[in-house]
């Protein structure tokens, strides 16, 4: 069965189950995930779903065909940070807006269930990220949630641990450290699997375990050697514009701290971080300064 196919069934056993409210769908933008992601959407969304498939007949069905459905809200990141915000989860008087904690407090008009279908959910903001972990950890019963993305590494691990996981559209990736380092994203993984990354891959490797080990007074000099791997994959990557480079080479990192965060609470921290940080970098904040702070803060809790 292909993963395509295994995933399309997974859905459509949670739809049937109905024991879970929030599903985390992982894989390329625009490919097989989306199409899953509106079946499962729809399934919930029916009236008289048949063995986790919508019926495609009903008048929930219909409203949803035609975007007319008020039980379905879309999160969707935007602004100059190309982000999630925390305005867009719960109220916020000073920039009122719809957002998640109002929109579930309502009954669905027509469906049997109200439904947050989170694209990108990787953008979320620590903030957002955060509230949004509150409302799935305490929904009404009535609430579903459909998170997707291209790097679950990157979403709070209390988040993932409460959705459940369905790959979508990806080959199986070889175990290993590449793996691990490319958040499970076959482009990524194929990127750092080819010969001019072959060092940069070793020197991840070894960086990893240096951070594995180290000391709170090694901080410092683990500030250092991030910001040398990070010109490194800089130059690596070639032409474009430095701070997204930048920001891709912490994205990598945090894909390794979301890979060992579940058993590591210096990972976790890590983790939280890496996300700030990648923020900060993409708003133009001092990579010098991220890559102090990144290490520093996190000798703080030793």
């Amino acid at each position: 069965m292909s993963s395509s196919s295994s995933a399309s069934e997974a859905a459509r056993r949670l739809a049937a189950g109905g024991s879970s409210v929030a599903a985390l769908l992982v894989g390329d933008e625009g490919g097989a995930q989306s199409a899953i992601a509106r079946d499962l959407v729809a399934a919930w969304h029916c009236e008289s779903p048949v063995s986790g498939e919508a019926c495609r007949e009903c008048k929930s069905c219909g409203a949803l065909s035609r975007g007319t459905s008020g039980d379905v809200m879309l999160l969707e990141p935007g602004g100059p940070q190309d982000l999630i915000r925390l305005r867009q989860v719960v109220d916020d008087p000073a920039v009122p807006e719809p957002n998640v904690r109002s929109f579930l407090q309502s009954p669905p008009a027509m469906g049997r269930t109200r439904i947050v279908w989170i694209e990108r959910a990787d953008r979320l903001s620590n903030d957002a990220a955060n509230a949004l972990l509150k409302t799935i950890e305490e929904p009404n019963e009535r609430a579903r949630f459909v998170l997707t993305t291209s790097a679950s590494g990157r979403i709070l691990p209390t988040i993932r641990s409460r959705c459940v996981l369905i790959p979508c559209d990806a080959p199986e990736l070889p175990e290993g450290f590449a793996q691990e380092l490319s958040g499970g994203s076959p482009t990524a993984h194929e990127l750092l699997q080819s010969e001019p990354f072959g060092d940069f891959l070793k020197e991840m490797e070894s960086f990893a375990t240096r951070v594995e080990a180290a000391n709170p007074a090694a901080a410092i000099a683990l500030g250092d050697r991030f910001l040398e791997l990070a010109d490194t994959y800089s130059d690596l990557r070639g032409e474009g514009e430095e701070r997204l480079k930048r920001a891709e080479f912490v994205r990598l990192f945090a894909n390794i701290a979301g890979a060992r965060a579940a058993d590591s609470a210096r990972w976790r921290g890590l983790l939280d971080r890496s996300i700030v940080a990648h923020r900060s970098i993409v708003g133009n904040v001092n990579a010098g300064y991220l890559a102090d702070w990144l290490f520093a803060a996190e000798s703080e809790v030793q």
